[in-house]
């Protein structure tokens, strides 16, 4: 299903047409039968990307959708490295060239899709301040965000 996730949500950032919002998508368990689940990825109208599972077969309902909601996450924040850029709310200032294990990051890229729970750094991420932008994890949710490049 994780699989079926992430490339749903490639093709629902990919597209261009306004018009289609959603991608649908179905999974079955090639281990267990007759345990499927079936879903769309879809942009909602306050313009973030949400998941709803329209049909779960012999998965029980909460770890199903508990699990599709982990597996968006991780679709939307796929890993970074050299040459990424970190939106973080650190006061650029106070950490050097250095962000900590721990410290709470909230997209990556150059226009990403912000996350209001964000990931923690595993470890110590050596970075290069680039500047301060606004941002909205959600409408009315308006941040400003340290914007790192990854050394």
């Amino acid at each position: 299903m994780r699989i079926k996730i992430k490339n749903a949500v490639d093709k629902l950032l990919a597209l261009t047409d306004t018009a289609k919002k959603s991608i649908e998508f179905s999974h079955i368990n090639p281990h267990l039968k007759g345990k499927s689940v079936k879903g769309k990825v879809f942009l909602a109208d306050d313009n973030t990307i949400q998941i709803a599972l329209t049909k779960i077969v012999g998965y029980n309902h909460k770890y199903a959708n508990r699990s599709a909601n982990l597996f968006l996450k991780n679709a939307l924040f796929q890993g970074f490295g050299v040459g990424s850029i970190l939106w973080t709310e650190e006061d650029p200032g106070t950490i050097g060239s250095v962000l900590r294990e721990g410290t709470p990051y909230f997209g990556v890229g150059h226009a990403p899709r912000l996350d209001c729970g964000g990931w923690t750094l595993l470890n110590d991420v050596p970075v290069e301040f680039l500047r301060t932008e606004d941002g909205a994890c959600r409408p009315g949710s308006r941040v400003t965000y340290s914007l790192f490049k990854v050394r």
